[in-house]
């Protein structure tokens, strides 16, 4: 631990000044730390090595000498201890010592100091020459950095010097003895403004060391001292390591006769080469005026810009350029792409499917010039790639490489993630990773925010994240988030589940989907404030009905679903949807109270039968008042009236839902395929009602028995289960929607005969169609032993 006689301290006129209260007890001192040997001594205090009892480690204790002033020895304590730098050693604890003087601990560093290594390793005759600068440019740089970091925080120095630059066993350096700091927005100890009781002024007074002070110093112009002061020194130690000599040799009063000698002529006459960057970096720190020199920072890039290989450094940034001259290349052939594709998909939007050949021609073309745009895209984003990783060939580690493709990765991932590509995703974010970018960490961590209001307010959230146990989603541990309103609660990505529970009204499954950095804010489209959800009084839901809350949820996206939708985030408002689909039960009274009020001809026309038979082959039979009842099919099976109702045509599904809403006064219709399609997947884009997974058994289609497929009754399905509890969505009956069918999913105009949209997997169906984006076109008037249907209504 190196204290150097040669520092220059002003002398203290101002006698005895009181101490303030000892940091410890000074009982417990001796019990601390035991030992007492001296293993340095300098101006303002003695080093001693003793042994931690409290961590069982060895430290040095810095102890003031008698008669020093404290404050100067506490504030250097205290600058030390600010000096969070791997180039500080640090202070582990303070106090005072039985006789009132003040003490610091800190990590002891055994090692040789810049001073020595300069010495050993600079000379004409080494054989090696270039590898010894290397090394010593590169304790230089190390040591400059902690001196800008000091500067960052507005702490100099004004004591560097070889002898306060230490190499450790581990070859780490650091940055000694900051007796003489100082923080430059507070007073400085050194000049205090207390009235002096010595006739002595301080104005004047050198601080520093001779040899190493810079001109402003030696002049004792105290009020010019700062940070370019720092700069002279460590140039001052970089002239000595490309020279061989101190910049003042002959003695350090040559300062008033202006700049030292040119360290390229110097250098030259002690045989030492050196590069003609580091001359220039040391002569322009070595300026005589302080406004002339680099900052702290800026000398510490240079010395590592010089160790890095500026040549090897500015030929990769060449092939940096290269590569961001193919961006717009790139950008113009898929924007290109884009408005080719844009333009064939509106000419063959615009042709029924039975329309010529000649006809299709121009889009065929179009369609052909939109792959060609994209392969000359492709081929050149690789060269991108490749020009990019052949920089960082040239120069490891280039920032400005890895910058690049960090946003190239960054790029792909989202893309990957939007698509709902899992595979991608992973492998760009493993790439993304890779590049360790302090600016990218928040992307990846991808924390969102939760804000959730009710109506009524104060209910209780419980939020559970989803898991997955045995390839289904399900609840986690319960977290409890208080009470609504909630307001921007962090929220890590993934699915959840909110449970909304407030006295008289039903509990409200709320799912919840913080896709990366997502803010999930319930604000309608083009609403900036959230929407309340709405909690239903507990008797305004059925048994068997499920409340579906307002808010976002993510449609479409499911490349191995038939027909599924583009992949869009949509609002919807809260309705409320039937647990089970409707049962030959439910559908025979509806009939049968049609025959009730005189309605024969409509009984019969909405009675399930096959697809283009006769009125009178209705699968149901007739009792002896004529009224409709379950009835063996034509190959003698009975049908449980707990199946799914079947065979049933879109208007027989209206014409049910119309007698449902009148007789129970409420709003009961068909669902829209949104509606459907959002009671199924939740809001995270899951693939079936439970999860990301198939199993056959799970729901019931084609696979799901050992014999032969065949229905199931709608309470014999609970795996079939969506997180609003809505349950066959995925098996048993495919099932009408309200909407006029369209391939984009965009309203079409509404017409009686109009396609209609079938969505959901049947008993006989097979996995893909199990697949809740699915969804089909079928004539209204169609008839199917797969097809039923359900009940929805919006709320009141």
């Amino acid at each position: 631990m190196p204290l150097n006689d040669d520092t220059l301290l002003p002398d203290d006129p101002y006698g005895p000044v009181d101490p303030p209260d000892a940091d410890i007890d000074l009982s417990d001192l001796s019990a601390r730390y035991h030992g007492d040997a001296e293993i340095g001594r300098g101006g303002m205090g003695r080093i001693v090595r003793v042994i931690d009892r409290w961590f069982g480690r060895t430290v040095v204790r810095k102890e003031m000498l008698p008669g020093r002033d404290p404050a100067r020895f506490e504030a250097e304590a205290a600058i030390t201890a600010r000096l969070q730098h791997p180039a500080v050693v640090p202070v582990h604890d303070r106090g005072r010592l039985p006789d009132g003087r003040p003490f610091y601990t800190m990590t002891e560093v055994s090692g040789v100091t810049l001073e020595r290594v300069i010495t050993d390793r600079r000379r004409p005759d080494d054989p090696d020459a270039l590898a010894s600068l290397r090394g010593l440019v590169d304790v230089l740089a190390r040591a400059s950095a902690a001196v800008a970091f000091a500067h960052s925080m507005d702490i100099i120095h004004r004591d560097l010097k070889p002898a306060n630059v230490m190499l450790d066993e581990d070859d780490r350096v650091y940055v000694m003895d900051w007796g003489l700091a100082r923080i430059l927005d507070q007073p400085d100890v050194l000049t205090p403004t207390r009235r002096p009781r010595s006739p002595h002024t301080r104005d004047g007074d050198l601080l520093g060391t001779p040899h190493w002070m810079s001109p402003e110093q030696a002049r004792g112009a105290q009020d010019q001292v700062g940070k370019p002061t720092d700069v002279w020194a460590l140039g001052a130690i970089l002239y000595t390591i490309l020279t061989g000599h101190k910049p003042y040799a002959q003695g350090w009063t040559q300062v008033y006769d202006g700049p030292p000698r040119d360290a390229r002529t110097l250098g030259s006459e002690a045989g030492l080469a050196a590069p003609d960057d580091l001359i220039d970096l040391c002569m322009e720190s070595l300026a005589m005026r302080p406004a002339e020199r680099p900052t702290a920072a800026a000398f510490a890039r240079c010395l590592t810009a010089w160790l890095e290989g500026a040549l090897e450094r500015q030929r990769a940034l060449r092939q940096v350029d290269e590569a961001d001259a193919l961006l717009p290349i790139i950008r113009r052939h898929r924007d290109q792409a884009a408005s080719l594709s844009e333009k064939a998909q509106a000419i063959l939007k615009e042709l029924p499917a039975y329309a010529p050949v000649d006809l299709r021609r121009g889009a065929w073309a179009l369609e052909d010039d939109t792959r060609s745009h994209l392969e000359q895209a492709d081929l050149m984003e690789l060269r991108y790639l490749e020009t990019l990783r052949a920089a960082l060939n040239h120069f490891p580690g280039l920032p400005e490489a890895i910058e690049r493709l960090a946003d190239y990765y960054r790029d792909r991932h989202a893309t990957a993630e939007a698509a709902g590509d899992t595979h991608e995703a992973r492998r760009f974010e493993a790439l993304l990773e890779g590049c360790d970018l302090t600016r990218h960490r928040d992307y990846l961590e991808g924390t969102g925010s939760f804000t959730l209001h009710t109506d009524p307010a104060g209910a209780t959230v419980t939020l559970y994240a989803l898991e997955e146990q045995d390839r289904r989603l399900v609840l986690g541990q319960a977290k409890a988030r208080g009470k609504t309103p909630l307001h921007a609660v962090p929220l890590s990505m993934g699915r959840y589940i909110a449970e909304l529970a407030a006295p008289g009204h039903a509990t409200v499954s709320y799912p919840v989907y913080i896709t990366r950095k997502l803010m999930w804010d319930g604000a309608p489209p083009g609403e900036a404030a959230p929407q309340a959800v709405p909690l239903l009084r507990t008797d305004d839901l059925g048994l068997d009905d499920c409340y579906i809350p307002p808010g976002w949820f993510w449609c479409g996206g499911d490349r191995d679903a038939p027909r599924s939708l583009p992949m869009a985030r949509r609002w919807l408002d809260g309705f409320v949807m039937r647990r089970y689909a409707v049962t030959h039960t439910e559908y025979l009274e509806f009939l049968n109270d049609l025959l009730a009020q005189g309605m024969d001809e409509e009984a019969v026309r909405h009675a399930p039968r096959d697809f283009g038979a006769d009125l009178d082959a209705c699968f149901y039979g007739r009792d002896a008042d004529g009224r409709f009842v379950m009835a063996p099919d034509a190959e003698g099976d009975d049908w449980d009236p707990q199946w799914p109702v079947v065979n049933v045509t879109w208007y027989g599904a209206r014409a049910f839902a119309r007698w449902t809403a009148a007789r129970a006064g409420l709003p009961w219709r068909l669902p829209a395929e949104l509606e459907w399609e959002k009671a199924a997947r939740g809001a995270d884009r899951r693939l079936f009602p439970w999860g990301d997974s198939f199993d056959a058994t799970w729901c019931q289609m084609g696979l799901s028995n050992a014999g032969a497929p065949s229905f199931a009754r709608v309470r014999e399905t609970p795996l079939d289960r969506s997180p609003y509890g809505v349950e066959g969505l995925a098996g048993n009956v495919v099932e009408w929607c309200a909407d006029a069918y369209s391939l984009s999913g965009e309203p079409m105009p509404e017409a009686e005969d109009a396609m209609r949209v079938m969505r959901g997997g049947g008993w006989s169906s097979m996995p893909w169609l199990c697949r809740s984006a699915t969804r089909f076109p079928f004539k209204p008037g169609h008839r199917s032993q797969l097809v039923g249907f359900r009940l929805a209504r919006s709320l009141l």
